[in-house]
Order: C-alpha cells, then structure tokens, then sequence
C-alpha cells in the first residue's frame, strides 16, 4: 500500500493567504483487548476511510500493559485526571507500575497549569510526563499522556450525541498543534506514535459501533480541513449539511 502524503498544517499569514507547515506523520494503534471493538473500527474504516487502515492506523488486540512503545498514550479519562479506574488505571500501571499516584499527579498539575484543574468532556490536552516517569519502568515508553475526558465523572454517557466525534476531533487537533509548535522551534518533541483505546465503550456505555464511526468520521472530516482550507475556513450551511448527513445517523447506534 502506498504511504499518505506528509500530513500538513494549513494557516493564514497577515495577508489571508494559507501557508503549509509540514509535520511528521503520525501513526496510531487502536487497541482493545475483545475482537468487538476491533470489528467495528475495521468496519468503520472500510465505509468511510480504507486507505488508512494499514496506513497510518493499526488495530491490536491487547492489554495496553502488552502493547509496546509509543510516543503519546490517550487517557479516555474524567475531566479531573482521576487515573484510578478501568482503562486509565491500566495506562497508569504500564507507566508507574509500583506506584501510580506520581502519574495522576503529573496529569493533575498539567490540568491545573492550564485549566484550572477542569478539562471538560470533549476536550484534550497533551500532558508531557517528567523525566523520572520516563525511565525504563514505563513499559509503553511514552513521553506524553493525552488526556481525553469523555465525561467530568465515570457514569453512563449513551444520551451523549457527538462525544466521541468531538474527543477524536480535539485529540487531533492538540497533536497537531503540538507538532507544529515542535516543527516550527526544532524542539526534537513531536509525536510520531500514539496508541488509544476506544472512547466511552465502557463505563459510559457508548456502543461499539458508534464510538468506531464517530471516531473515523472525525479522522476523515479532519483529513479533509486540513487538505482543504479554503472551503473549511468558510462554512456555508449546505456544507455543514452534507457532513451531518454522515454524522447524524451514528447518533442513533
């Protein structure tokens, strides 16, 4: 299969005239430990995206303590950092695995810096983790968690129409923004691997198949504003109307 073209930023000067800011590619793998969620993400990549299943997105059948070295993991954590249940506690034992206190508390102090200690639903920032939690005992090797809330507290979260859609959207808009600051002061600190579960699938009781689709969807609309920019910088209704035709119908899955 062909590799995509170098993935890009679009941005306006002072003149209203779009630049390019080149950034590294980035490669992700959805991870879960049933064959389920694995489906409906092969699935969903198939209806809407097929070129980048293989490409620039892997699927995996894993224990996210199993599942290698990545630069970035995604907590589908509460909007508080609290690290102490289902897949979070797992993400913060694969990283401190004697003590996970030091991981909530890094994640907590970069929430407050930046947000007052609050991230709400849908939103995501990318919390670099000190050096002495990057040691050798953090067996997923990363240098950054993604904190993702899919909800302010763990409770069911089903009546939610687009939370997955706009978790998957801020998730790559916050890498893209922190690779384009990387690029742009030669820091060496993008991100080139990420590894994430689903969002929302467990505790808040978010079906397989939505949460597949509505993070595919965003993957492809976001594709989509960055390679086209001047229909995306200006919105015209009928616009808006074609993409809900793609995103209404996963509301009701």
């Amino acid at each position: 299969m062909a590799a995509s073209p170098e993935p890009h930023t679009a941005v306006l000067d002072d003149n209203d005239v779009f630049l390019t800011i080149m950034e590294p590619q980035i490669q992700f793998t959805l991870l879960d430990r049933s064959t389920d969620l694995l489906d409906a993400w092969k699935a969903a990549f198939e209806k809407y995206l097929p070129t980048a299943l293989g490409d620039t997105f892997t699927l995996l059948q894993s224990d996210i303590r199993k599942a290698g070295k990545f630069d970035c993991v995604v907590s589908p954590a509460n909007s508080y950092g609290i690290m102490d249940g289902g897949i979070d506690l797992y993400i913060a034992a694969a990283i401190s695995p004697t003590d996970t206190t030091p991981v909530i508390r890094s994640v907590q102090k970069h929430l407050y810096a930046n947000h007052r200690g609050y991230l709400s639903a849908g939103q995501c920032a990318i919390a670099p983790l000190p050096a002495e939690l990057c040691g050798p005992s953090n067996v997923l090797g990363c240098k950054y968690i993604a904190v993702l809330p899919t909800m302010r507290l763990p409770e069911r979260i089903e009546w939610q129409r687009d939370i997955v859609y706009d978790c998957m959207w801020n998730l790559l808009l916050a890498l893209e923004k922190h690779n384009g600051a990387a690029v742009a002061e030669h820091s060496g600190k993008e991100i080139r691997t990420v590894v994430m579960s689903g969002l929302a699938t467990g505790t808040g009781g978010i079906s397989h198949q939505k949460c597949a689709e509505q993070m595919v969807l965003a993957v492809k609309h976001f594709r989509e504003a960055t390679s086209t920019p001047a229909m995306w910088s200006q919105f015209d209704w009928e616009d808006v109307e074609v993409l809900d035709e793609e995103i209404g119908p996963t509301r009701k899955l």
